[in-house]
């Protein structure tokens, strides 16, 4: 792979010599270039991209002799940008590229807008139009499309992208998310790229969280249908789905969904540190704060009535929106003192008596959990609301575990009898044995 698109950067950089000494000095397609014909940044156009392979080229060409071509490519199970850089001259109908091996592509055509090429060699026509703007849009913004030409009259609009930029006949441009996408506007006099840059309000890019809980589908929907086509399992047993971005702040993602297609998490990689930097930031003042790893940030949110855990990871540069894992054994109790007493007795095959609502209290066995035995809850009959649980687990579950797992999952108070709590409903939870050695947790509402 790293070979072929070696390859295709020397092939972009021939394209750049279309005056170089091969051209036979009897071509009358020309009669002499200036600096000025060729100097901007150019979009080379290649056609619908597959479900294998897609790649976006630009180059640019400098007064000062400087050029640079950039190849973004994404294939079924990679992503990467490759960036040559350089030096040329001009003189006459040539066009002379260090370090460059030479070729003898003949010039078809060019104008202000549009640069036609074909290469005897590949029998292959290259087409490339001048990128004449560049836009900063946020999602869900709305720009006409306008070219600063009298002579230019758009008569056919399209974008590389249509899940990042959509564009309409009339020259509508709408920004749908965070992404980088080419919109091309053409007319009789050759068509004008446009570089839309869309971004979030405040780039916190937790946008993406938006997904959780919806089917798959929405996902390909939003995404188009570029991604793996052997999805893979990762440590969950979740399905992931990876999707290879053109965007400035993130190279991939990937949705993990279960088996009823429901999107469980979604895992972002980050392009850059000063990015991550930016997101810790944001997450610090919008989210609540469980713990810090040494290598991983963890923040807590909620989306349909469900915790979400926010991960950053600032060694890799990845950042994780997560519904706690439903196969967690941990997690299946988890929580219990937000829910309705009555909740609770059904969810452990219990029928609360009026023995039970004259203490205000009952017990009960769990038969479906591989870690905890029992529990008990605390209630208010009237009003249903519960003030305190315990968790009791079973023989064999260390303390040390059960504390692993509330550091992961609940924010540290610093406190040796209350070691944690979470904040949004205040619960405070504390860790104990019984004489038995059993571990007990207590969940206790505020």
């Amino acid at each position: 792979m790293k070979t072929f698109h070696q390859c295709k950067i020397k092939y972009l950089l021939v394209t750049l010599a279309f005056f170089m000494a091969g051209c036979s000095e009897d071509d009358e397609v020309f009669t002499g270039v200036q600096v000025s014909d060729v100097v901007g940044e150019w979009y080379v156009e290649n056609g619908i991209p597959t479900l294998e392979y897609r790649e976006r080229t630009t180059f640019s060409i400098g007064s000062d002799g400087s050029f640079k071509v950039q190849i973004a490519y994404a294939t079924d199970r990679n992503c990467d940008v490759e960036e040559y850089e350089g030096t040329y001259t001009i003189s006459g109908k040539r066009m002379r590229i260090q370090h460059v091996a030479s070729s003898q592509p003949e010039v078809l055509f060019l104008n202000k807008y549009d640069m036609r090429l074909f290469y005897p060699d590949l029998q292959m026509e290259e087409v490339d139009h001048r990128i004449v703007e560049t836009w900063h849009m946020k999602v869900g913004e709305i720009e006409e499309l306008l070219i600063n030409d009298p002579d230019f009259i758009p008569v056919e609009y399209s974008s590389d992208d249509e899940t990042v930029a959509s564009v309409s006949p009339s020259g509508s441009v709408t920004a749908l998310r965070p992404g980088t996408a080419y919109v091309l506007a053409t007319s009789d006099i050759g068509s004008a790229a446009i570089r839309v840059v869309v971004e979030l309000e405040d780039m916190p890019l937790d946008d993406y969280m938006k997904y959780l809980g919806e089917n798959i589908e929405a996902g390909t929907k939003a995404y188009g249908s570029f991604f793996t086509d052997n999805p893979l399992e990762d440590d969950s047993g979740l399905t992931m789905r990876y999707y290879f971005l053109w965007d400035e702040n993130v190279s991939e993602f990937a949705f993990s969904y279960n088996e009823k297609g429901s999107i469980e998490r979604v895992t972002l990689m980050v392009r850059k540190a000063e990015i991550l930097q930016k997101v810790i930031n944001v997450y610090s003042e919008k989210y609540e704060y469980v713990s810090d790893t040494g290598s991983f940030l963890i923040f807590r949110s909620s989306k349909n009535a469900r915790r979400v855990l926010v991960t950053v990871d600032y060694t890799n540069g990845i950042i994780q929106f997560a519904y706690p894992d439903d196969n967690d054994p941990f997690a299946q109790y988890d929580g219990l003192v937000v829910k309705k007493a009555s909740e609770i007795a059904s969810m452990v095959g219990h029928t609360i008596t009026d023995t039970d609502k004259q203490n205000g209290y009952f017990i009960d066995l769990i038969m479906d959990s591989s870690v905890y035995q029992a529990v008990s809850v605390y209630f208010d009959p009237e009003t249903d609301e519960v003030s305190m649980v315990r968790l009791y687990c079973k023989e064999g579950i260390s303390y040390s575990e059960v504390d692993t797992w509330l550091s992961m999952n609940y924010v540290a108070t610093g406190s040796e009898s209350i070691p944690y709590a979470q904040m949004n409903p205040y619960v405070l939870i504390s860790l104990n044995t019984t004489s038995d050695g059993d571990v007990v947790i207590t969940y206790r509402r505020m």
